[in-house]
């Protein structure tokens, strides 16, 4: 699914996006993209108002950290971030969002 243009990313920066009332963050570390689900594993909290330091996010609430190309998580956190693909084409970011089946654009919106 097209969700925006690569340079709507800082590098070092992530994005939130909502497609289907299912959260995501798009990350760009040194212009590479990554995406991993939006939710803490611990407590739920919005992972997007917590800190990227290269590839990994902390959780602003618990301080968990989790490998945005893993998913891989820290204590306290024990459960791993949903991982997602994204590429590249013609200076958009794609992100494969492999569960959710209704790709309409009207379920979709940038936050």
């Amino acid at each position: 699914m097209k969700v925006c243009s690569k340079n709507d990313i800082e590098n070092g920066k992530m994005k939130k996006f909502i497609f289907n009332n299912y959260s995501y963050i798009v990350f760009n570390v040194e212009n590479a993209f990554f995406a991993t689900s939006a939710e803490c594993t611990h407590i739920g909290t919005d992972l997007s108002t917590g800190t990227i330091d290269g590839y990994t996010l902390t959780c602003p609430s618990h301080a968990a950290h989790f490998n945005i190309r893993s998913g891989q998580a820290t204590i306290p956190a024990d459960e791993p971030l949903e991982t997602f693909k994204v590429t590249e084409q013609d200076g958009f970011l794609y992100v494969d969002l492999k569960y959710h089946e209704n790709t309409n654009d009207d379920f979709f919106k940038d936050l």
